[in-house]
């Protein structure tokens, strides 16, 4: 077909352009002994399909020759024998979000078959301190940070918990579970940190002593993947 189709255009073009050009193609053809084509052109419009008709037999043979005559293409090649085997690996993230503000973070596991993970985000609320003894007599306290974090699966499924850190030790965590993925894998999932609030540092009758704009934070994903292992020969 596209042999046929090629002839068509082209040989139309080239025809079209030697009579613009006012070229005697019948001269060229005499020249390369094949006066027999312009005789048998010259018989009309039966004359000139049979032209046609000769050059894309002619091409069409001339290209199996080159290429070869091929059938419809086969079946593809079954994959070789094996089975997926569960692996486990791990990333982590820093960051630092201010108050009211979103994260977003891409695993950027997308080269492997990831189907479950457990993500971790932790952080400690060390952006600002209280005043030193003296000061006051009654001691402004840090307040504690609270974050949300989302994890969005491609599925469209959401994931979120929230959290504020401890306020005497000053650490948060916030850890989410994705299940084993029954049907395809988490290629495209994304994850979402939200400082909600970021603590200041309050004293008595509400006053504020020191401000906190947000804080930093780490996130852990630990990961499990199918890997296509096949035995050994």
């Amino acid at each position: 077909m596209m042999t046929i189709c090629s002839v068509i255009l082209y040989g139309g073009l080239l025809y079209y352009v030697a009579i613009a050009q006012k070229w005697d193609l019948a001269q060229w053809f005499h020249r390369f002994k094949l006066t027999f084509v312009v005789t048998i052109w010259q018989k009309g419009p039966e004359g000139r399909l049979m032209v046609v008709a000769g050059t894309i037999a002619l091409l069409i043979i001339i290209e199996a020759l080159i290429v070869g005559i091929g059938g419809a293409p086969g079946p593809p090649e079954p994959p070789p024998p094996g089975e997926w085997v569960p692996r486990t690996g791990s990333t982590t993230f820093s960051d630092h979000t201010n108050e009211g503000q979103t994260s977003t973070l891409d695993p950027a596991l997308d080269d492997l078959n990831v189907v479950a993970a457990n993500v971790t985000l932790t952080w400690t609320d060390n952006d600002v301190a209280e005043p030193g003894p003296g000061v006051t007599p009654l001691s402004p306290k840090n307040q504690p940070d609270t974050f949300r974090m989302f994890v969005f699966l491609p599925d469209g499924t959401q994931l979120s918990d929230v959290a504020a850190n401890d306020p005497t030790s000053r650490v948060g965590e916030i850890r989410i579970t994705v299940p084993v993925q029954t049907d395809g894998n988490l290629t495209g999932w994304s994850i979402h940190v939200d400082c909600e609030e970021a603590g200041d540092v309050v004293g008595p009758f509400g006053r504020v002593w020191a401000t906190d704009d947000g804080n930093a934070w780490d996130l852990e994903i630990e990961y499990t993947y199918l890997e296509w292992v096949v035995p050994e020969a």
